[in-house]
């Protein structure tokens, strides 16, 4: 894995798109995947062609980690379950809300109200994100009570009732929320590495659907964009470690102005850096990243 930081966001931009341009010259029969988030994917894709009207995409692609998750499931045999659109799930949260409305606390009258439903939709949807659990927030509940906070207690509470009946639904309908599509993604990576080691990493003996994924031996994965306003999610950094021990190279950017030498360290200096310098130090940490500077 390669870490590559600097101040500049652009430079960091137009370090990759060079990349992947010569990865397009050097290894025209490899696949490259730039994962970034959904709002840059247009603008990264426009100024790739516009620095240098000649370049092509062939088996490159600029993805987010969503569309990159589906990418996936479609390139290695299908996703096995049902993906949902935003509108489905907030129709499955209100009907969860009415049929458990006698055990919410906080929130029993409060789907009248018609923000009410998106704002639970956009809360349940980072708990998913962030891998949270029911039982996680029972015990925030119970802690909450504890430190005499009874109203933030009932509604830490409503939200574990509401978590757990609709991770239920969606198991027994086979659907997969578009908040799962990238734990459900990184199950799948997981799977296959134990595959692997079941067979030595023979990937001839593999047996489908993991030796559709065959392809991910020789690819190059480019990740940009994040370690700026957030880090990674706990789904996409579990993606992240799976690819960094499948794939030819890994290539991650961070915005900041140094390498912090510890995750206290990291946390001084300019408040709008700090984002990507924790990124730098967990990568380092967490895989011995080798660590590039650009501009």
């Amino acid at each position: 894995m390669r870490v590559i930081y600097g101040e500049n966001r652009r430079l960091l931009a137009k370090q990759l798109r060079n990349e992947i341009d010569a990865h397009h010259a050097g290894r025209p029969y490899s696949r490259g995947f730039l994962l970034v988030p959904e709002q840059q994917k247009a603008g990264l894709e426009r100024q790739y062609f516009a620095e240098d009207s000649s370049r092509s995409l062939m088996l490159e692609e600029v993805l987010s980690f969503r569309r990159f998750a589906l990418r996936l499931a479609e390139l290695g045999g299908g996703a096995g379950r049902k993906s949902m659109s935003a509108g489905l799930q907030s129709f499955y949260l209100g009907r969860i809300m009415a049929e458990e409305s006698s055990r919410l606390q906080a929130f029993g009258k409060a789907i009248l109200r018609p923000s009410f439903l998106t704002m639970i939709s956009e809360v349940i949807g980072d708990f998913l994100r962030y891998e949270i659990q029911p039982g996680q927030l029972r015990e925030a509940a119970e802690a909450a009570r504890r430190d005499g906070e009874p109203r933030f207690a009932e509604r830490i509470s409503d939200y574990a009732v509401i978590l757990e009946a609709y991770l239920r639904k969606m198991r027994t309908a086979e659907a997969l929320p578009g908040d799962l599509v990238l734990g459900d993604l990184a199950a799948r990576l997981e799977r296959l590495e134990e595959r692997l080691i079941e067979v030595n990493q023979d990937w001839s003996r593999l047996t489908f659907p993991w030796n559709q994924y065959e392809f991910l031996r020789g690819s190059s994965i480019w990740i940009h964009g994040f370690g700026i306003s957030r880090s990674l999610t706990p789904q996409e950094s579990r993606i992240t470690a799976v690819l960094h021990r499948l794939c030819h190279e890994v290539v991650l950017t961070t915005e900041c102005e140094r390498v912090p030498t510890s995750l206290a360290d990291a946390a001084k200096g300019p408040a709008h850096f700090r984002p990507g310098r924790q990124l730098l130090w967990s990568l380092q940490e967490k895989f011995g990243a080798r660590v590039e500077s650009v501009g």
